[in-house]
């Protein structure tokens, strides 16, 4: 969905099916000795955009909107070592979101758990010079797909927030590789991975006569990816870069193929470095391209290739200085992501405007002991997105009041969250 919702959190990326990170050496020292971490946060975000196309997308108005959202994510990681040459690693995430929306076209208010996700990671270390691992990640459906009635209206922009659906079907995703130690400092990365997705209901087509929102059989593609990466660290710096390459199978929709994805490459550079002991910065860059989709088109036997791609490159950096000062630490943060232009004719309704977004504020840690240490945030968000034209009927005529003007999009988050260590 464009609009109010995609302004949260420009900083946060999450890509699928990624390889697990190297080993550092820092996994618990003894064996038989297990490590748990409780993770949990509380984030506040609320959003004014300027404007819209209310019949296009309720809940923007021409008059523009405002909103609210609480979000409340949860893990719980345990890490182990059975023996010395066998790490072991279990993570369960989940949360619960409540949001309001309010507009000219009404008011959108809903609460809904998201969905469970359950990963477990197994390494080898009894070989020299490769450290091979296996993982399985499992989601669980525990939230909702279908929101009052209906989702177009709440589903948010993934290309914003880590949570863009609040639920889906059950997943289940291995992926088996290798880190590789090329000394004490460097090592590499390899792997592949394959997620089977399950089916799951969603909205469909709104009837006018019954004033009804219909339900669909959504049969999302199953994704195949390969991950690489190779990281360094110094004695006051470290650097990573990492790609991967995913391949989607078609999506069906009420047993009928809808689309199939081009494949879709995510390169992505992190550095940190300290520059004292007191000071230290962060840097992390994402490129992604996706290439054309294939779409069903009436007429057609099959799915067939767009004229041209409708995906534009989304280009994210992300940048924090700290200063830290025994338990504390304190320091800006900022962020700003692009999305470049659709090369899809202006006048098509899968059309998707250029977008721009930057975020600004402050982050802040606090360890209390050893055992919990507390975070929080807070930052405004800026979101410009350029006007959608007016679609185009048929005979070529062009239909008034079907485009999207261009819009702005300002917005506050605050988070609050602790780790606990036990």
């Amino acid at each position: 969905m464009k609009g109010p919702f995609c302004i949260a959190a420009l900083a946060v990326v999450m890509w699928p099916a990624m390889a697990p990170a190297a080993d550092t050496g820092q996994a618990p020292a003894a064996d038989g000795q297990w490590q748990r971490v409780l993770n949990t946060e509380v984030r506040y975000l609320s959003w004014n955009s300027s404007g819209g196309n209310s019949g296009i997308v309720p809940g923007i108005g021409s008059g523009g909107g405002t909103g609210s959202q609480i979000y409340v994510p949860m893990a719980l990681q345990l890490t182990g070592r059975p023996s010395n040459d066998v790490k072991l690693e279990f993570l369960v995430r989940s949360g619960e979101i409540w949001t309001r929306q309010n507009a000219p076209t009404g008011t959108v208010s809903f609460s809904s758990p998201t969905d469970t996700t359950i990963s477990t990671t197994a390494s080898y270390f009894g070989w020299a010079g490769i450290q091979p691992f296996l993982s399985l990640n499992v989601n669980i459906p525990t939230g909702s797909t279908i929101i009052n009635n209906k989702s177009s209206d709440t589903n948010m922009d993934s290309n914003f927030i880590p949570t863009p659906v609040f639920g889906e079907g059950w997943n289940l995703g291995p992926t088996i590789g290798a880190n590789i130690p090329i000394d004490e400092s460097t090592i590499v990365s390899l792997g592949v991975g394959y997620t089977n997705r399950g089916p799951y209901n969603r909205f469909g087509a709104f009837d006018p006569i019954t004033a009804t929102q219909g339900v669909a059989r959504y049969d999302p593609g199953d994704v195949y990816t390969f991950n690489s990466s190779i990281g360094h660290r110094g004695d006051r710096g470290s650097i990573q870069f990492s790609a991967a390459y995913s391949i989607e199978t078609a999506s069906l929709v009420n047993g009928q193929q809808w689309y199939e994805p081009g494949g879709r490459i995510v390169l992505t550079g992190k550095a940190g470095y300290a520059w004292s002991d007191t000071w230290s910065s962060r840097l992390i860059a994402t490129y992604a391209h996706t290439e054309k989709y294939q779409i069903a088109k009436a007429g057609a036997p099959g799915l067939v290739d767009e004229r041209l791609n409708s995906n534009g490159d989304i280009y994210r950096v992300a940048v924090d200085t700290t200063y830290n000062k025994d338990n504390f630490s304190i320091g800006p943060t900022g962020s700003f992501l692009y999305r470049a232009r659709n090369a899809y004719e202006a006048t098509a309704p899968e059309f998707v405007p250029q977008r721009s977004g930057w975020s600004a504020g402050v982050i802040a840690t606090y360890r209390a002991g050893q055992q919990i240490t507390f975070n929080a945030r807070a930052e405004h968000l800026w979101v410009t997105e350029s006007n959608n034209p007016d679609n185009v009927g048929g005979g070529g005529v062009v239909i008034p009041g079907t485009g999207i003007p261009a819009s702005m999009t300002t917005g506050w988050l605050a988070s609050l969250g602790a780790a606990a260590n036990f």
